[in-house]
């Protein structure tokens, strides 16, 4: 039996939307941003293998790239 692949772009993209749903298109589109800058620094990964490292990794690409703290803060968030 094939069990589901789970994505963390899938999930926050499913995330997304339910507050488009919700009215809440700003925080809808916060998911969305971060899903793609993720998938643009690392490759898309199953929720069920996302691990420290990996968000370690994620930081310190974002980081590489320029940005301030506050930028990648809120895309760990």
């Amino acid at each position: 039996m094939k069990r589901n692949v789970y994505t963390l772009s899938s999930y926050l993209d499913k995330r997304a939307s339910e507050f488009d749903e919700l009215g809440q298109l700003i925080t809808a589109s916060h998911y969305r941003d971060t899903a793609r800058k993720f998938v643009g620094c690392l490759q898309d990964v199953d929720l069920k293998k996302l691990n420290c490292g990996i968000v370690c990794e994620y930081k310190e690409k974002l980081l590489a790239e320029g940005l301030n703290k506050n930028t990648v803060n809120f895309y760990l968030r």
